[in-house]
């Protein structure tokens, strides 16, 4: 009831979020794991999250995920982590210099980004994640244009390729055929690009469902 919501408050076991990351990072073997914080960590609070994190030392998330750069911006002015930070949603061409600034990755999802890189006079390195979409449908490079795409600027200066990433469809599901199926794409699209002299970085794809219920969905990361 609506005129009940000021009295409603949420408390976050910040004990049981390090105990539930610490699970998390053993069932990922020896894959990374990037803390996904986006959306003030779900409405959990981003900056009191992030900070009980970091207090596991070299258990602590290898990366940071946020929705769009200036989250980037707060998760670095208010936290001072020094890991690497996504950037999931479409990097903005205006916006280049502050994830410079504030060394965040920018995710590169669309063809137009690519032609919005290859334009630009980058003085200073750009660190970027590619998005390809293998099945889901909503976002990402179509991985049919993927590989033409990625040449385009893999030899760029100033270009870091840091990663490469997909995401699944269906993780959830008790037929996990589909998720196999996008599992094989990005195989498939990292060897060709491998075989053309171009590295991509950490490959991720794996949620909380994939890493609990589709084998084989870890590779380098999970989110």
């Amino acid at each position: 009831d609506p005129k009940y919501v000021g009295n409603i408050t949420a408390e976050i076991d910040l004990k049981s979020l390090r105990s539930n990351f610490l699970k998390i990072r053993k069932k990922a073997g020896n894959s990374k794991v990037m803390a996904v914080v986006k959306a003030d960590a779900y409405g959990h609070g981003m900056t009191g999250c992030v900070k009980a994190l970091m207090e596991l030392g070299n258990k602590a998330p290898d990366y940071y995920g946020v929705a769009h750069v200036e989250e980037g911006i707060e998760l670095r002015k208010k936290t001072k982590v020094k890991k690497p930070v996504l950037c999931f949603s479409p990097m903005p061409a205006d916006k280049i210099s502050l994830y410079q600034k504030y060394d965040l990755i920018a995710s590169v999802s669309d063809e137009s980004h690519f032609y919005e890189l290859l334009a630009m006079n980058l003085k200073k390195p750009l660190k970027i994640h590619f998005n390809v979409d293998t099945g889901m449908g909503l976002t990402g490079i179509p991985y049919d244009k993927a590989p033409g795409l990625i040449q385009l600027i893999a030899f760029k200066k100033n270009i870091i390729i840091d990663g490469i990433y997909t995401i699944f469809a269906n993780a959830f599901s008790r037929d996990i055929s589909f998720a196999k199926g996008q599992i094989k794409k990005i195989d498939k699209l990292v060897h060709q690009l491998k075989m053309e002299g171009i590295e991509c970085g950490i490959v991720h794809a794996a949620n909380s469902a994939a890493l609990l219920n589709v084998p084989g969905s870890s590779f380098g990361m999970v989110r």
